[in-house]
């Protein structure tokens, strides 16, 4: 019982690491397609916003905050996020929340004054919480990596070796990090 709760503890922490592994991987600059706003982060730590960002071979385009074409060599690059809100994601959540909730609500509204007035009721619940939702989903900001640059690449390994004695297996993980200056 102990040996086959130890071996699915190995497996769950196995496919986490592979699982960070893969999310670690770096996107390739030329597989970068147009964004429309977002922050690059330079190597010397510097760090600017942009909008319409393009990249075309080894070069990124982009217009900063005051609205002046600039342009950056990959070499310059350490990381590309693009940056939005959830105002959609949360607008039509609640609005889905609202619909369901007065769908469920008038539902046992039997001979009450309110009877004739359930649409109206379902309609202006769901038109409510959705803008509510939209209005909390544009306060909460998100950012996503779409570029890091290659250099600073990290990835996990799962290594296994031999066996210490014909119970027992040693297995170990090793962490690279790819940094050139």
């Amino acid at each position: 019982m102990k040996e086959r709760v130890i071996k699915k503890t190995v497996l769950c922490f196995v496919m986490l690491i592979t699982t960070i592994g893969l999310l670690a991987q770096v996107n390739a600059l030329k597989n970068l397609g147009p964004q429309k706003k977002g922050n690059i982060k330079l190597l010397d730590g510097a760090e600017m916003s942009y909008k319409n960002l393009n990249v075309l071979g080894d070069t990124i385009y982009f217009e900063n905050k005051a609205g002046i074409q600039q342009q950056l060599s990959s070499a310059e690059v350490y990381r590309v996020t693009k940056t939005g809100n959830y105002a959609a994601v949360y607008g039509f959540s609640c609005a889905a929340g609202g619909l369901l909730g007065g769908l469920l609500g008038t539902m046992s509204w039997n001979g009450t004054s309110l009877e004739d007035q359930k649409t109206g009721f379902i309609i202006g619940g769901t038109l409510v919480c959705g803008a509510v939702g939209a209005i909390v989903g544009a306060l909460v900001k998100k950012e996503k990596t779409v570029y890091k640059n290659a250099e600073f690449n990290y990835s996990f390994n799962l290594i296994r070796n031999n066996v210490i004695n014909e119970k027992y297996y040693a297995v170990g993980i090793t962490v690279k990090l790819n940094h050139k200056n």
